[in-house]
């Protein structure tokens, strides 16, 4: 039976260093949703500026590319680790739900919620804008 693993966090939490780590043995096909999202803005022909309605549309289709990608790899025998934020329990209520319709396979889910310490550095390393505070209060109230 195969097995798909979900790796869930808030950005900056660790969840690639996680995969790259913790699944090192297994060598499962590695989904990531973020790539889906780029693929998405540059189909829609954004590089830079995204209208909110336009944002909404373009991440709607990735996790439509990430789901039907997920499905596929599993269908063909690979184990898979999807990385996602998964902010909203109906969104990955609405994927279980699929994957679980399309075939029969062992899912684990893992959320990442690192120490401030750890965060705060993850966050520096990637050169990324803005605080931890920022990036908490935001998970805190986009998490569910």
């Amino acid at each position: 039976m195969q097995k798909l693993s979900f790796v869930i966090g808030a950005t900056a939490t660790g969840k690639t260093y996680f995969i790259d780590h913790h699944f090192t043995y297994e060598k499962p096909v590695v989904l990531n949703i973020y790539y889906y999202q780029q693929k998405a803005y540059d189909e829609a022909g954004f590089k830079d500026a995204i209208p909110l309605g336009a944002q909404f549309r373009c991440l709607k289709k990735a996790n439509e590319m990430h789901l039907n990608a997920i499905i596929k790899a599993l269908k063909q025998g690979y184990n898979v680790v999807a990385e996602q934020t998964f902010f909203k329990a109906k969104r990955r209520i609405g994927y279980i739900d699929e994957i679980r319709k399309a075939l029969d396979v062992e899912i684990e889910v893992y959320v990442l919620h690192p120490s401030d310490d750890r965060w705060a550095e993850n966050i520096k390393m990637r050169e990324l804008d803005g605080s931890l505070k920022n990036y908490k209060e935001q998970a805190e109230k986009d998490m569910e």
